[in-house]
């Protein structure tokens, strides 16, 4: 890999070069992105239990402008649907349509393909550091985030 050895290139050089081998025409014929698929997979694992937006910007580390942007596009592409929760109307519990339950296993078979590809050539001693390694960077941003939050 070419470029500065600074570890904010190297993480976005990995995720430009990901997104473009990981979005497949599929994608573009069902109007689907790795997003709602990630999404998809979530509410999929998660569907015994209410879940809102705020869960989704939570667990996936999105701004809530964001969320909105892609429930919408997955709304409209009839994905989910979102419906009121009586104790208060603001208030949005998603759930995933048949057709996303549909599309759930499809999605799995592509990550779990693609994550093995990912880990090819490497030993669990490599997959173990490096998970260390960028949950020690990923603990970083969120103190930093943290810190900003309080000035």
């Amino acid at each position: 890999m070419d470029g500065p050895k600074h570890i904010s290139y190297v993480i976005r050089h990995l995720n430009h070069i990901m997104d473009r081998n990981f979005c497949h025409p599929r994608n573009e014929k069902d109007g689907t992105t790795p997003y709602h698929g990630r999404i998809i997979g979530y509410l999929y694992k998660n569907r015994d239990i209410d879940v809102f937006q705020r869960d989704i910007e939570s667990h996936f580390g999105i701004r809530r402008s964001t969320v909105t942007k892609v429930l919408q596009a997955m709304e409209n592409n009839g994905l989910i649907v979102r419906t009121a929760v009586l104790s208060d109307a603001r208030l949005k519990k998603i759930t995933l349509t048949r057709k996303a339950e549909d599309m759930h296993e499809h999605f799995r078979e592509e990550i779990d393909s693609f994550e093995e590809m990912l880990s090819e050539g490497l030993s669990e001693a490599e997959l173990e550091c490096f998970f260390t390694v960028t949950e020690k960077i990923y603990n970083n941003l969120i103190e930093k985030e943290r810190n900003d939050s309080k000035k």
